[in-house]
């Protein structure tokens, strides 16, 4: 019966552990495209054809790399700039 009782608990630890890992990341996505936006869009105050590049820029990133990719500007010229032009 104790057996059994740590076994349900570590398996609801784990269930809120990749509940967590899933809220941080969406998080942490919708946080870099914010922030990605905005000082994109600071190089030319006021242009819409920046602004939607940068909205593009960021949205794409977002979806396809990685964390860690997403903090890397080469990659982000690499592969998803070229997607936004």
């Amino acid at each position: 019966m104790k057996n059994a009782l740590i076994f349900l608990i570590s398996i609801m630890l784990l269930a809120c552990s990749d509940e967590a890992k899933e809220a941080f990341d969406s998080s942490f996505r919708a946080s870099f495209k914010e922030s990605f936006i905005e000082s994109c869009s600071a190089n030319k105050p006021g242009s819409q054809a920046m602004l939607d590049m940068c909205t593009c820029i960021a949205n794409k990133a977002a979806e396809q790399l990685s964390k860690s990719e997403m903090s890397n500007p080469l990659v982000i010229q690499e592969k998803i700039i070229p997607q936004c032009q």
